[in-house]
């Protein structure tokens, strides 16, 4: 297990949504868009990691904290669909870049990309 990947993109998605207050959705793609080549398994844990870490705060914070959180897992959901799909059709081990390509090949509406990779 390569911790400093899921670190950087723990630390990339936390930057996007807290600091820059970024749909996590959109974060998703920044960080797959920084880190091409990283497993798609980490950047799954980060955002797992990074929501649980913002739950107990987030939950008895604003509204707008609520809602954020409840994106957090609207995004965490679609892409856990999305990397389960892609690895029922792929045998090979799946990185960020494939899920910006197949964001892109479906014109994804959710993960929208722009100028990716």
């Amino acid at each position: 297990m390569n911790y400093e990947h899921w670190e950087l993109l723990e630390v990339s998605l936390a930057e996007s949504v807290l600091a820059k207050q970024m749909p996590a959705r959109m974060a998703i793609v920044q960080s797959c868009q920084t880190y091409p080549t990283f497993s798609v398994q980490y950047l799954l844990l980060a955002l797992s990691s990074m929501s649980a870490a913002l739950e107990e705060e987030w939950l008895h914070g604003s509204l707008f904290q609520q809602d954020q959180l409840l994106e957090v897992y609207r995004t965490m959901v679609a892409l856990s669909a999305d990397i389960a799909v892609m690895g029922l059709t792929s045998s090979k081990g799946l990185q960020c870049s494939d899920l910006l390509t197949y964001w892109e090949d479906l014109k994804d509406t959710y993960f929208i990309v722009r100028g990716s990779m």
